[in-house]
């Protein structure tokens, strides 16, 4: 919403946006090396700027929510060979804005600006080699961004109820790396 907008609501006004991003390559192999990789990028961005009026008689909510799942595997169950060699990357982009400009006017019962982001990411790298001796290498990288904001700026009113700005995220990472041999 931007510009001169003028939104008006006689009960309920809900101004959202989301995004979900998947990733979930697995690659396993019988011999000498696997390798994979995963990337994921999810943007939700909810934005009333300029002069924009916006009033509900009731809740009046500017949302944006993000969640992504990344999940990569590489592995490797060879049987006497002399080496095994794993690698597994995962990169995971994630932004949530919920902006209500300076410039802007808002109006409802109660007020509620929120940006969430939630994401599960799991890197595996797993290297084994079953009967003679050898040597095993596995290597997981996860490389995770997250921006998550909330911001109300401007002239606002709570008619009946409260204003609450939040920002959230709750990001769950495992990286791991086996090699038996």
């Amino acid at each position: 919403v931007d510009g001169a907008a003028v939104i008006t609501a006689a009960d309920t006004l809900d101004i959202d946006a989301s995004a979900t991003s998947l990733a979930k390559p697995n690659f396993a192999s019988p011999f000498l090396f696997a390798a994979a990789w995963g990337e994921s990028t999810a943007e939700a961005r909810t934005r009333v700027a300029g002069t924009s009026a916006i009033t509900a008689t009731n809740a009046l909510t500017v949302n944006a929510v993000t969640h992504s799942e990344v999940e990569v595997t590489a592995s490797v169950n060879s049987i006497n060979k002399p080496i095994d060699a794993v690698f597994a990357k995962t990169r995971t982009r994630i932004a949530t804005e919920a902006t209500v400009g300076e410039d802007t006017t808002t109006t409802g019962g109660s007020v509620d600006v929120t940006a969430t982001t939630t994401a599960e990411i799991v890197t595996t790298a797993d290297a084994k080699n079953t009967g003679g001796s050898g040597v095993g290498m596995a290597v997981a990288i996860g490389d995770t961004e997250t921006d998550t904001s909330a911001t109300l700026g401007g002239t606002v009113r709570a008619l009946s109820g409260d204003v609450n700005v939040i920002a959230d995220a709750d990001i769950e990472e495992n990286t791991s790396a086996n090699a038996a041999t």
